[in-house]
């Protein structure tokens, strides 16, 4: 094999890898919305609720991006808890 088609391989194959990689991270979007589902399912109903008509107000985006960031610690500190174990 000439250095002109190794060079024309590894081409190919740096193309081939980045033809594969929206479908990668289209599974990693598709795992992260199954992963907040359950997180959502996981709130209790009356407070799952309230969370709903509070984010359906007016002038509610403050509110909603505060939620959104506890929801996101506390998924991060249960899977620290499941991954490594502690209280």
């Amino acid at each position: 094999m000439s250095l002109a088609q190794v060079g024309d391989t590894r081409r190919a194959t740096a193309r081939a890898a980045q033809a594969e990689e929206p479908v990668h991270l289209q599974h990693r979007k598709t795992v992260q919305a199954h992963t907040l589902a359950r997180l959502a399912d996981s709130v209790p109903s009356p407070h799952r609720e309230r969370m709903i008509a509070r984010d359906l107000a007016p002038g509610s985006w403050q509110d909603l991006l505060e939620q959104g960031a506890h929801l996101a610690q506390e998924a991060v500190r249960t899977s620290a808890v499941e991954r490594f174990g502690g209280p």
